[in-house]
């Protein structure tokens, strides 16, 4: 069982840079598994006690900033050799990582039978609060629809991530793989010159892919503050 995303880890708009990176989760997540599970990022691989442990970290990182994230890994006795290399990291990454922790908290207990507990609803066309301790606007992560998943606009998804606005979700449990896109922790605001490519001269079928996107996420967001009470 694996969860992998991939996203640029700079920010396109301050580097003007394309360097797409994995970050993965791995091992057995049914519910009764005891056996570790592995966190894979660049060239370390984290041993993980088993899933439970993962989880209980997963809850703790909630809206955690990465003074705090820090700690925490070092409460669960992650590798000192990877606290320091998250150290140096840019923002953009450590909201990857962060994107994959918060991903894994959701779908956990659909993992262990994705159909019956319809783990697909959970990851197209949803989202994820991101609650830090602060009053105010809170982050999230949010999956896009399906049906913007398809041949015509996959150059365009590669640009949105190119750009800093999706990250790539892979989840493969035995015989069943799912793929999606969601819009990361991180948004920048980016310049409509910036969705420019050779695949879209003027960007604005990007861009308007990208509006849309955006559009359906504020539709989803603004529907649950009405809703939840």
């Amino acid at each position: 069982m694996k969860i992998n995303i991939k996203g640029n880890r700079e920010s396109f708009y301050l580097t003007n840079k394309v360097e797409n990176i994995d970050i993965s989760l791995s091992g057995d997540f049914k519910f009764d598994a005891k056996t570790s599970v592995t966190l894979t990022h660049q060239d370390f691989n984290i041993p993980i006690d088993n899933r439970q442990t993962l989880f209980k970290l997963t809850e703790k990182v909630k809206g955690a900033n990465l003074d705090k994230l820090i700690l925490i890994f070092q409460d669960f006795s992650i590798n000192s050799d990877y606290i320091d290399f998250l150290k140096k990291r840019p923002n953009t990454e450590i909201g990857l990582l962060k994107s994959v922790l918060l991903i894994y908290n959701r779908i956990e207990s659909s993992m262990s039978d994705p159909i019956e507990m319809k783990l697909e609803k959970q990851i197209f066309n949803d989202f994820i609060i991101y609650y830090s301790e602060k009053v105010g606007a809170q982050e999230d992560v949010c999956f896009i629809d399906k049906k913007h998943i398809n041949d015509s606009n996959l150059s365009k998804i590669q640009r949105l991530m190119d750009l800093n606005l999706l990250v790539r979700l892979d989840v493969d449990i035995e015989q069943i793989k799912y793929n999606s896109y969601f819009i990361p922790l991180i948004k920048p605001g980016i310049p409509l010159e910036y969705f420019k490519t050779e695949f879209d001269k003027s960007g604005k079928k990007t861009h308007q892919l990208w509006k849309q996107i955006l559009f359906d996420r504020n539709s989803q967001i603004s529907s649950w503050a009405k809703n939840r009470y």
